[in-house]
């Protein structure tokens, strides 16, 4: 049998596991790291740029991709996109120094007015791919 300390000490490290499961997320976990392979190096006239497909996104919503440092590579709005698509498709440049031993390690995070950020839904972000860009020097 447990006495009243003993039973409080259980009461509260219950409701500290709760907290830690449902309460309040850090930043980082707001944002949805993403880990992609590329299928092949890109060739000498060739750079490597992000597509990414959207979904549905709320009003004034952005969805941004940052590397794992936090330097912003570039974003994704739906402004201008057709009322009723439900799908649209942007492209993000990528900096060389992206790239790493043939991957590429990225966060994305929507940003919303009046809101902190936070990872996109699955119905929000469909699919992220790399994509071969042709480049004259």
């Amino acid at each position: 049998m447990l006495n009243r300390r003993q039973h409080l000490r259980l009461i509260a490290a219950f409701f500290a596991a709760i907290m830690d499961i449902f309460g309040p997320r850090t930043e980082a976990s707001q944002q949805s790291l993403v880990e992609l392979t590329l299928p092949r190096e890109p060739a000498h006239d060739e750079v490597v740029w992000l597509q990414i497909q959207t979904g549905m996104l709320p009003h004034g919503a952005v969805v941004t991709v940052t590397s794992t440092k936090g330097e912003l590579l570039g974003s994704a709005a739906p402004y201008g996109s057709a009322r009723g698509v439900s799908s649209t498709s942007y492209l993000v440049p990528l900096p060389q120094t992206a790239i790493i031993n043939g991957r590429i390690r990225f966060r994305l995070t929507i940003e919303q007015p009046g809101q902190p950020g936070r990872a996109p839904r699955p119905d929000e972000v469909e699919t992220v791919v790399p994509v071969y860009v042709p480049v004259t020097k």
